[in-house]
């Protein structure tokens, strides 16, 4: 080809042959030319060409060419860097984002590990507590049952000692009929040889006498034992 212009290159474009004519032209371009050119589409180079001044000849052709090929093609490489590093942007904040948001779960993980752990070991405590009040329980249970018994065996014993103290009372009183007749006996009766008998049995009358008082003393002492226990008993039913 010895002369090109503008028109044939119009031409050329209008008939979609563009790519033939510039692989003759720019054969020299080399590969990394031949890429950009064949990622650049015939309407970028076409434009491209229309805004450049009327230029004749081959050589000025093919460099015209050549330019807005590179021009557009580096427009390109230029854009798509761009788009690249907005979207390598973008899968940072992306990664980042996630990589907090694993960290708060994580985090919030730990805390209710923790809390679980505490509610775990305060149903422990609490278990021990629960079956340390039941023996605790069974134990005071077992206390009142033998109390109880006691309490039977003493209202026995002091129904008994009751019994004692009315016979006691009888005995007492038959014991000053008696001692008022002696004394009867001592003003009406002349004091004779049969002393001795009689200092006998005055001697009988002290010991009951003293026999009665240790009795009513021992009586005492037990009603009082049964009544301080009652309230021993009381007080651990309350409780």
């Amino acid at each position: 080809m010895d002369a090109l212009d503008i028109a044939a290159l119009s031409k050329a474009v209008e008939g979609e042959n563009l790519s033939n004519l510039l692989e003759d032209n720019i054969a020299v371009a080399g590969r990394t030319d031949s890429w950009m050119l064949n990622h650049t589409s015939q309407d970028e180079i076409h434009e491209a060409v229309l805004a450049q001044p009327n230029q004749v000849g081959t050589s000025r052709g093919a460099n015209l060419w050549r330019k807005a090929a590179l021009g557009i093609a580096q427009d390109r490489i230029a854009r798509k860097r761009l788009s690249d590093k907005a979207y390598r942007e973008r899968c940072k904040e992306g990664k980042n984002k996630m990589q907090d948001e694993l960290d708060k779960l994580t985090v919030e993980n730990k805390l209710v590990k923790f809390a679980n752990q505490s509610i775990r070991t305060e149903i422990d405590s609490m278990n021990l507590k629960l079956q340390s009040a039941a023996q605790e329980t069974k134990q005071l249970q077992s206390a009142m049952n033998k109390l109880r018994r006691q309490n039977g065996c003493q209202q026995v014993l002091m129904e008994a000692f009751l019994q004692k103290m009315v016979g006691s009372r009888d005995g007492d009183h038959r014991l000053d009929k008696l001692t008022h007749e002696i004394t009867k006996l001592r003003q009406n009766v002349v004091f004779t040889g049969w002393m001795g008998e009689t200092m006998q049995l005055l001697n009988r009358v002290a010991e009951l006498e003293h026999q009665n008082r240790d009795l009513k003393v021992q009586v005492q002492a037990l009603c009082e034992k049964i009544s301080n226990d009652k309230d021993v008993e009381g007080s651990s039913s309350i409780v």
